[in-house]
């Protein structure tokens, strides 16, 4: 007992350095478009082109309101799309104006949810959508590259650069941690604009600047180790364990806590290995449909 809490309350010593700085951001025109062309298959999307009507009370009835007799004729489109009536019959009926839309890609809200139904190609649909009735209809689906002269699709690649030299840079950070090749003094030379900062962990629990994950993985680390972190919002440090005080004396009050804590770890342990060694000597098999019929049995 005494162990494990000078384990989760010894104090640690730390000084790290945000690696976002390190991070290229941005790239040129040559080395998006040699990315393009070097992951073409991956980067082609699927675009569609439908037919849609928005409905309202104004163009159906030409009012603001959304009364019976809206809501009756929304019926009566409804029971002709189940019908299968063709979606310009339908228009035509209640002189609304069909629309196209051709090589869609929902780079923005707008129409998302009619991108969503693009497996139900040449199917009639009738949807609320907010302030109106959305009636459409998927014609095509192709899968091709966008137009790589596209604002929007030229960010989504400086994107997925950045987070492709993320990676390799993190991955080579690893390596030479792994390696043990960097020195303390390294430290100052990942940061361009302000030394290395100083913090002390009081706890294993001490979650008020790094994510609860990297105060756990610090704590399974000894002096003068080099560790990967982020913080909540997944920033990304370099940091390096100066000191450990773990000079700590357990209370009354934490003693009896950490019994409690303790045994109630030691039992579940103890059922969880028991559990095993049934499954494996009895090879004891689950059958989920049984249990709901005796749950069902107990209601």
């Amino acid at each position: 007992i005494n162990k494990k809490y000078v384990y989760e309350n010894k104090s640690i010593q730390l000084d790290f350095v945000n690696l976002e700085e390190n991070y290229k951001s941005n790239f040129t025109s040559k080395e998006i478009d040699d990315y393009i062309k070097l992951n073409e298959d991956k980067l082609k999307k699927e675009f569609i082109n439908f037919s849609y009507v928005k409905i309202t009370p104004q163009n159906l009835l030409n009012n603001e309101v959304y009364n019976d007799e809206f809501f009756k004729i929304i019926d009566e489109i409804d029971n002709k799309v189940l019908n299968n009536e063709d979606i310009k019959s339908i228009t035509n009926q209640y002189d609304l104006e069909l629309k196209n839309k051709l090589n869609f890609f929902p780079y923005d809200e707008e129409f998302e949810i009619v991108y969503s139904k693009r497996n139900n190609l040449n199917q009639i649909n009738l949807i609320d959508n907010n302030d109106h009735y959305l009636l459409f209809k998927i014609n095509k689906i192709e899968n091709k590259l966008p137009d790589i002269s596209s604002d929007q699709f030229r960010k989504e690649i400086n994107l997925s650069l950045r987070n492709q030299f993320r990676f390799e840079y993190n991955k080579k950070l690893l390596e030479d941690i792994q390696n043990k090749s960097l020195k303390y003094d390294d430290l100052k030379n990942f940061s361009n604009t302000k030394s290395p900062e100083n913090l002390s962990i009081n706890s294993i629990n001490d979650n008020s600047k790094f994510s609860t994950d990297a105060i756990k993985l610090i704590y399974s680390l000894p002096e003068n180790s080099f560790v990967l972190i982020n913080d909540p919002l997944n920033n990304i440090y370099l940091a390096y364990i100066k000191k450990i005080n773990d000079d700590v004396e357990i209370t009354q009050n934490d003693l009896k806590n950490y019994l409690l804590k303790s045994n109630s770890e030691i039992r579940d342990t103890l059922y969880s290995s028991y559990d095993i060694y049934l499954s494996e000597k009895y090879e004891i098999k689950v059958f989920q449909n049984t249990i709901e019929r005796l749950k069902n049995n107990f209601r």
